[in-house]
Order: structure tokens, then C-alpha cells, then sequence
């Protein structure tokens, strides 16, 4: 049998539809909100708020791709909700949500309560890695908020992983 030169550097994937063992997700909570940094002349109608880090650590050296990751709700019922994920290496820095650090636009399931972030090009997953989830909402929703809570969802979050 001959193997074609090309395939010999391949790596052999499997998707998991929970966590593959070795790897752990967590969320925590935070609050931060981010002021209008730009000139007096740009307003915006929508708060920019911090409001959780997900952090995923893998003991493997194994290749390891996130293909989606849901974050569900637990509080008052949100019509609408717009999300956005973001990447930051750079632990000792300040997080900021600009566009060089932009991952994926979150999707409001309104009858699940929850969001999912799918990835067209997956990111891979470093022994430590960062996500910070802001959302941008209006003042009104900031209340119900406060008052609520996000959790991970490993049943709906999707790890591509090298075998070993």
C-alpha cells in the first residue's frame, strides 16, 4: 500500500460532544463595563459588559481544537442578547474588547436560554487558555443581569482532540 506524502503529517481528529478527558472548562463570573473610550462624537445606545472569563486547561500535549462552546442562563427569561467571545494571550495585560482579539459572535437561543458560539476556523487550545464572554446590552436588561447567572454547558460544548 502506498501512502501519499501529504498524509503523512496529518493528524487524526475526533470531536467530542462533551469534554474530552484530560481537558477541564470553567466559568467565572465578573462585572466590568467597558466606557465609550472613543471622541465625544460616537454614542452608544448598548452597554459593553464583561461579565464572565472561561478558562480551559488541557494536561495533554495532545492537539486540541474548541469547535463550540455553550454558555446557558440562569435568571429571568432574556428575549434578546447579543454576545461576542474573545481571545486575550496576555494575562498581564488589561482585557479590552478590540477587533485583534474578536473570536466569535454569540447565537440567543431565547426558548433554551442560552448561547452558542460556533467557530469557523477553531482555535487551538493552548495548556491554558483564556475567553472572555462580554455582551452588549441595553441598560434595561443590566438589572435582570445582576440578578442571574452563566454556566458552562459541557453536553453542548464540542472539543476536537488528536489521538494519542
Amino acid at each position: 500500500m502506498k501512502i501519499a506524502p501529504f498524509l503523512l503529517g496529518s493528524i487524526i481528529m475526533a470531536c467530542y460532544g462533551e469534554v474530552p478527558e484530560g481537558v477541564t472548562l470553567a466559568l467565572a463570573p465578573q462585572w466590568r463595563v467597558f466606557q465609550d473610550t472613543f471622541s465625544s462624537k460616537y454614542s452608544f445606545t448598548d452597554q459593553w459588559i464583561l461579565c464572565a472569563t472561561i478558562v480551559i486547561k488541557k494536561k495533554s500535549q495532545r492537539i486540541a481544537q474548541l469547535k463550540k462552546i455553550t454558555v446557558g442562563w440562569h435568571g429571568s427569561p432574556i428575549n434578546s442578547l447579543s454576545a461576542c467571545l474573545y481571545h486575550h494571550k496576555y494575562h498581564h495585560e488589561q482585557f479590552y474588547p478590540i477587533e485583534d482579539k474578536f473570536i466569535a459572535d454569540g447565537q440567543w437561543d431565547q426558548k433554551k436560554q442560552w448561547l452558542t458560539f460556533r467557530f469557523v476556523h477553531p482555535p487551538l487550545l493552548t495548556l491554558y487558555t483564556t475567553y472572555y464572554l462580554v455582551l452588549s446590552v441595553s441598560p434595561e436588561l443590566i438589572a435582570s443581569l445582576r440578578d442571574g447567572s452563566f454556566y458552562l454547558d459541557a453536553d453542548n460544548t464540542r472539543i476536537a482532540a488528536s489521538h494519542e
